[in-house]
């Protein structure tokens, strides 16, 4: 209670939120975020006529609303809440963007995140793989799709890996040796060689086979010397094939040190 002049005046504070905004969240993008490709912007809110979704303070776009959501029945008393909208994030700058969303009107979050285009609004005609090493878990080796219609990587794969070393000293001239065989079931990827040229004349045709047949062009190795070289590419070698190196001289032999590893298929 306060006094104003010689009244009294009761001072009722009393905060009301419309029903919709009990509980809504966004909760993709997250602030701080990276987003690339086709994505979707989603969340859920208990009560909603309409969701909102705009992008920079200049673009506002509505999402569906109303698909289920499970965890969401303690909070709302019901599970039809989810709202999403399909993003395709080519259509955006590269660098930070904005996003807020409104359920009936109402703001109700908001998330700053960074896009990566690739250079035009939809990439067709493409094909690419690529490998994680080490992810999720040290030990693991994740393989990775580029997927037209996702505008991103996918991941096709997740597999354990087991180091792979090869050791073949002493290779004579004019010699191919065999070292491996991959087992079935398996796959093996070289990532890294080295070549040792221990003897006082150059060689000039070292090369890492498959199957006997070459797997890398011609390498010269400089007397007294070594090649040491971590592949951009790693050499893939499916199960059944052979691993072999060649010593292509005239004269003196070579040492050869391969690695990498060995994964499933």
């Amino acid at each position: 209670m306060r006094s104003v002049g010689n009244g009294l005046v009761l001072l009722l504070l009393s905060i009301s939120l419309p029903t919709s905004l009990w509980a809504a969240v966004l909760e993709s993008p997250t602030s701080g975020s990276f987003q690339s490709g086709i994505g979707l912007i989603r969340g859920w809110a208990c009560e909603a006529n309409q969701i909102d979704i705009v992008i920079d303070d200049s673009l506002t776009l509505q999402a569906a609303y109303g698909t289920s959501r499970d965890d969401t029945q303690a909070s709302c008393g019901k599970t039809n809440t989810g709202f999403g909208l399909t993003m395709n994030w080519n259509l955006l700058s590269n660098g930070l963007h904005t996003v807020r969303a409104l359920v009936d009107g109402q703001p109700f979050g908001n998330a700053s995140f960074t896009v990566t285009t690739v250079g035009q609004q939809f990439l067709t005609g493409v094909v690419k793989s690529a490998v994680a090493d080490n992810f999720p878990q040290r030990g693991k080796i994740t393989q990775l799709q580029w997927q037209e219609s996702a505008q991103n990587f996918v991941i096709t794969s997740v597999s354990d890996k087991t180091p792979f070393f090869s050791v073949e000293n002493d290779v004579p001239a004019l010699t191919a040796r065999t070292v491996f065989k991959v087992p079935d079931g398996q796959r093996l990827v070289i990532t890294d060689v080295i070549i040792a040229n221990p003897t006082a004349s150059g060689s000039c045709c070292a090369e890492i086979l498959r199957n006997g047949s070459f797997a890398t062009s011609f390498i010269s190795v400089p007397p007294g010397a070594s090649f040491q070289h971590t592949f951009g590419t790693e050499i893939e070698f499916t199960a059944g094939e052979t691993v072999g190196v060649h010593n292509g001289a005239n004269s003196g032999s070579l040492n050869f040190y391969l690695s990498g590893f060995l994964t499933n298929p």
